[in-house]
């Protein structure tokens, strides 16, 4: 092979070394950039030949500096390509210079000394040239221009080691500047400063796209406690902003387990006091039970007015008494209730009227029906309650009657398809009914669901029953701290306790109600929860639906029946339930928790479904696992803060948010249950780099599972060639996606053409394909109802930008000429400045939607005019399933598994697409066949059964427990 050309301007002697030496000024880099170069020759008349590569960076074009007699005075790109370079094996060739110096620097009968240096590093190429200058006589050149001005911050840096910050040129703004991140001042790795922010386009830095990130291996972290992140521009080598100190690694890691242990002795501190009143309790309670038998006393002589049966004297006493020391209260009376609440009129009555004000505080009386449940047992006072309750509906038990069968009679009588149950101590918080009908609207095999109950000192009420080995019953949560993530999401359990949960109407009446076997209501109902699970229904937790338990006396009872008491109800329940009969529990180390398995999932960000495709993905996934009996949950590798309408769709959801206060980083969670782990879901490839050794060291029994969501590579060397920006290297993204595959146990892709493109580069079986999960919904309004066309995509994705400004500029002037009259809406958060500077008569720029369905309503036809970009694009899918046809390029169906006529039309030049979208929107019989086609073709390709099904075969193959059927 040829080698590289001269470096020197004389041969070296033999065994003479030369180096491409540094120059004093600036310093040398840290660690030296492998970089080659020449000044080759320098001529009477000042134009000064040269050269410049470096091969770990082979496609950038170098930029240089001329310096004469220690000053420089010129600079220039070294981009000329040059033949002896290319052979030699210098990139492309493409990395010479020459340069015509100005006469003022080359001034006649001037002698001079020539160096040529490197800009980035400072180092000069070949050795130093003395010259004699043939040019004009004029004065000494003028100072070299000063330098640009660089504004940027390294912002942030999580425990995890997730570098973010921002960088740019005011003077260029259409640059992106390459960063080089430093750990304790020596570089680990660049970052480029492209990524979009909506706060710095609201800050005015430039169009917004200036962020960058950069992921700390956890080699660079593990082995340190106190690190210095610092980060500057890599060609000029500005720092940015202040250096962060971090407390990373394992030293961190084990500072952090002391601070919780010591949270854990203080909390098993109050644990310990607590239960042991609750024993004393207990032990009070079986000496009842020896020597007493209970009895319901009845009231009937206080309706009355028997003088003896209440206080001063008498019903009008009594009522005088109620109306004076209680604020009326108008209980509202819906007309088609969403359930029928009953409360148990078993605490004194400043407990009931208190329980019952705070359901008309929080609105459950417009929705529902309140009903007291009263058997007389506190004197009868309750029966006075609707004096000063208005609407309060009252039901007295008749003598010899239980609670148990007054909650049979409410059942019959109630309306609406709900029936809640609430202890009278509970004081219910606004959202408390909507977020247990809403876990019976997405659960459509929940049978009963309890909410979450928090006492006085913080502590847990009310979780859920679990059943045990040998059959002994705990609700687990019970005095754990109100705020620990494993008791805030939504989890399925045994069964529920008595202090509140909501039962489906239907179901009690299929089940024939609560047993009349049992007088007391906690044996009742464990006893309908495991009937109601025998038949395949389930049982969930749901801590989105939030009470307070005010005390009254209850505490000492926690509301798991006690089998171990010899009552009847608890002897019934031993021989009906624990000889044999209970249903399937989960099996090994996770039957205690109810779950199957434990996953965790990792991706930059907590998902946002309704924000963009991306996370549309993430979250069903996520269902999957759950549906298949994981535990999940889910962490957010680039930190920061989350709305609580984000943490809170995910928790009702039955996903468990890794975040702080509990976890201050996602190694945190690794450290507390790595060794549990079964699966660990990574997207991305830059959090696969970033996680996936600390997953092996800290988990290393857990299965490995990646999800690119796309391939990068092929999204950055597709928008390089389309509009000629500067990228970084795809062969690199490339090398390191397919690092991130091999090292996994298996990758999910979504694209057909993915598929394709990787098989043959890595082992067989380590691919799956799971294109895209949807949910069809047959459309409201046929074609006549409609009008326009929509855009749908997030506009933190470049290639959405792209693609609608390329629409409106190019596609919708050919549209109106046929349709005038038509518009386009365009729907997708954080819309930069030039999305929002397309809005016209024509063109309405949304912003983000909350409600999509309603805008497909709307319109006739969803464009998808992407020109690059990879991966599946969710856009296609998500349109279909609404019975939406689609107008898309080839690149926007790519890998959907889609032919023209499966709800879709294809064109890629302007004029094509403009005549398929006139075409669609004016001709009803088309627009129906393929809103049809849609539908179809949507729940054949990207149903969730059908992805349910490809889970469960990876988890089988991945040697994972599933569930049986």
């Amino acid at each position: 092979m040829t080698s590289l050309p001269d470096e020197r301007a004389d041969p070296p002697r033999t065994g003479e070394t030369v180096p491409v030496a540094a120059a004093d000024d600036p310093p040398p880099d840290p660690v030296p950039l492998p970089l080659t170069g020449n000044l080759d020759s320098v001529a009477p008349d000042g134009t000064v030949v040269g050269w410049s590569w470096s091969p770990v960076e082979p496609t950038l074009r170098r930029e240089v500096a001329v310096w004469i007699d220690g000053l420089e005075v010129a600079r220039a790109r070294c981009d000329q390509p040059r033949p002896d370079l290319l052979e030699a094996g210098a990139g492309d060739g493409a990395h010479g210079m020459t340069l015509k110096l100005p006469a003022a620097v080359a001034l006649r009968g001037r002698s001079a000394s020539v160096t040529l240096r490197d800009v980035a590093t400072g180092r000069q190429l070949g050795r130093t040239k003395d010259v004699t200058w043939e040019g004009a006589e004029l004065p000494e050149p003028p100072p070299p221009p000063p330098p640009r001005a660089l504004h940027g911050n390294l912002d942030r840096v999580t425990r995890d080691g997730w570098v973010l910050g921002w960088c740019w040129y005011p003077s260029d703004p259409g640059a992106h500047v390459e960063v080089t991140v430093l750990v304790d001042d020596q570089p680990v790795g660049t970052a480029r400063a492209a990524d979009f922010r909506p706060d710095l386009q609201a800050a005015g830095i430039g169009d917004g796209t200036h962020g960058f990130s950069f992921a700390l291996s956890w080699s660079a972290l593990a082995d340190k406690g106190l690190v210095r992140i610092t980060a500057h521009d890599a060609a000029s080598r500005t720092r940015l902003g202040d250096p962060i100190l971090l407390r990373a690694g394992r030293m961190a890691l084990a500072e952090d387990r002391i601070l919780q242990l010591e949270r854990e002795i203080r909390l098993l501190r109050s644990q310990l006091e607590e239960l042991t009143r609750l024993a004393q309790a207990r032990n009070d309670e079986r000496a009842a039970h020896d020597l007493f038998t209970t009895v319901g006393r009845f009231f009937q002589a206080l309706a009355e007015g028997d003088p003896a049966a209440a206080p001063g004297g008498g019903l009008k006493a009594a009522v005088e008494d109620i109306t004076a020391r209680f604020a009326p209260v108008l209980l509202a009376i819906p007309d088609e209730p969403l359930a029928t609440v009953c409360i148990a009129a078993d605490a004194a009555i400043d407990t009931l009227y208190q329980c019952i004000v705070a359901l008309h505080e929080a609105g459950v009386d417009a929705r529902a029906d309140i009903v007291l449940l009263d058997d007389g047992g506190r004197g009868g006072l309750a029966a006075l309650l609707p004096a000063v309750a208005g609407n309060l509906r009252y039901q007295h038990l008749p003598a010899g009657g239980s609670l148990v069968a007054a909650r049979n009679a409410a059942a019959n009588a109630a309306r609406g398809p709900l029936i809640a149950f609430l202890a009278p101590q509970v004081r219910v918080w606004p959202g408390w009914l909507d977020e247990l009908a809403g876990t019976f609207a997405r659960e459509p095999e929940a049978a009963l669901v309890a909410a979450k109950v928090v006492r006085g000192d913080g502590l847990l009420h009310a979780t859920g029953i679990l059943v045990g080995d040998g059959g002994i019953l705990r609700d687990p949560g019970h005095l754990a701290e109100a705020d620990d993530p494993a008791y805030d999401f939504m989890r399925p359990v045994d069964a529920v306790g008595d202090v509140a949960f909501a039962v489906r109407r239907d179901v009690l009446a299929e089940l024939g109600g609560f047993s009349n076997a049992y007088a007391a209501l906690p044996h009742a109902l464990f006893d309908l929860c495991m009937r109601s699970r025998l038949r395949g229904y389930r049982v969930f937790y749901q801590p989105t639906a939030r009470g307070v338990w005010s005390g009254d006396g209850r505490d000492d009872r926690p509301p798991v029946p006690d089998l171990a008491l010899p009552d009847e109800d608890s002897r019934q329940l031993r021989h009906h339930w624990l000889a044999g009969r209970l249903p399937a529990v989960p099996a090994a180390s996770h039957a205690e928790a109810g779950f199957l398995g434990h996953a965790l999932v990792i991706d930059n960000t907590l998902p946002r479904p309704d924000h963009d495709a991306g996370s549309v993905m993430t979250f069903e996934q996520m269902l999957l696992l759950r549906r298949l009996g994981y535990r999940v949950a889910i962490a957010a590798a680039g930190g920061g803060e989350h709305p609580p309408a984000v943490r809170d769709a995910l928790r009702r959801n039955g996903i468990e948010v890794v975040a702080p206060p509990a976890y201050d980083s996602i190694t945190a969670y690794l450290e507390a249950y790595g060794a549990g782990l079964d699966l660990v879901q990574v997207y991305r490839h830059a959090c696969a780099t970033m996680f996936f050794d600390r997953v092996r060291s800290m988990a290393p029994q857990a299965r490995l599972l990646f999800a690119p969501a796309d391939l990068h590579h092929v999204r950055e060397a597709r928008e390089a060639a389309l509009t000629g920006a500067p990228a970084p290297d795809p062969d690199l993204i490339r090398a390191r996606e397919l690092d991130c595959i091999r090292g996994s146990d298996a990758t999910i892709l979504h694209s057909d053409y993915e598929l394709a493109l990787l098989d043959n580069d890595v082992p067989p079986g380590k691919l799956r394909l799971l294109r895209w999960i949807a949910h069809p919904r047959p459309p409201a309004r046929g074609f006549a109802g409609r009008h326009g066309l929509c855009f749908v995509g997030s506009f933190a994705h470049p290639p959405n930008a792209d693609g609608v400004q390329w629409f409106v500029a190019e596609v919708l002037p050919l549209v109106l000429r046929a349709l005038p009259d038509l518009r386009l809406l365009i729907a997708g958060a954080d819309p930069p400045d030039p999305i929002r500077a397309l809005a016209s008569a024509n063109v309405e720029v949304l912003g983000w939607v909350a409600d999509l369905d309603a805008l497909f309503e709307q319109v006739r036809l969803s464009v998808a005019p992407l020109r690059y970009g990879a991966g599946f694009k969710g856009k296609v899918a998500t349109s279909l399933a609404c019975g939406l046809p689609v107008v898309g390029t080839t690149m926007a169906l790519e890998g959907t598994g889609l032919a023209p006529g499966d709800g879709v039309a294809v064109a890629d030049s302007a004029e094509a697409f403009a005549d398929e979208v006139v075409r669609l929107h004016e001709d009803e019989a088309a627009w129906t066949a393929l809103a049809a086609a849609a539908l179809e073709r949507c729940g054949e390709l990207y149903s969730p059964q059908a992805a349910l099904e490809v889970y469960r075969r990876l988890l089988t193959d991945l040697g994972l427990p599933v569930p049986a059927g």
